[in-house]
């Protein structure tokens, strides 16, 4: 049986961590399929042309909107609401936190999580989508950032 392809779409801007994120990815995820976008406009701008991805990560110190405010635009755009949206951060109170999951956040984590439990964390990802009543995306000619 073939499995279903998992399509992340990654807010993040700092250049360190998008170089872990994508040793990360393919070390230990090679078969999903990711974008990293550099900020909120960019990240609204992918969805618009591919709505069907399966987890979207946050950061949530972005330039221009923050995560709270691009967490907000997805739940309020009727064809992005039903997609998973996890949040991420390496200076995250406990405010901020419950601020992003009683506004519709499905999952956080901290930045600062040693290498073994980033890749903890990213492996719950997928059962976002399996926990939640969510359409399984069916897009074939996505471009990601895996060349």
């Amino acid at each position: 049986m073939k499995s279903v392809p998992f399509y992340l779409l990654i807010a993040e801007d700092t250049k360190e961590e998008v170089l872990l994120l994508k040793r990360m990815l393919s070390t230990y995820f090679a078969d999903w399929k990711y974008r990293i976008v550099n900020d909120g406009k960019e990240l609204m701008a992918f969805l618009s042309e591919h709505p069907a991805i399966s987890v979207i990560l946050l950061d949530m110190h972005l330039p221009g909107k923050d995560g709270l405010m691009l967490l907000s635009e997805i739940r309020e755009t009727k064809e992005y609401r039903h997609i998973p949206v996890a949040g991420y951060s390496s200076s995250a109170s406990a405010t901020t936190v419950e601020a992003f999951l009683t506004s519709g956040g499905n999952y956080f984590f901290e930045k600062s999580l040693n290498y073994e439990q980033f890749i903890f964390a990213f492996r719950t990802l997928p059962s976002l989508i399996i926990n939640k009543e969510v359409p399984i995306p069916t897009f074939s000619s996505v471009k990601t950032d895996r060349i």
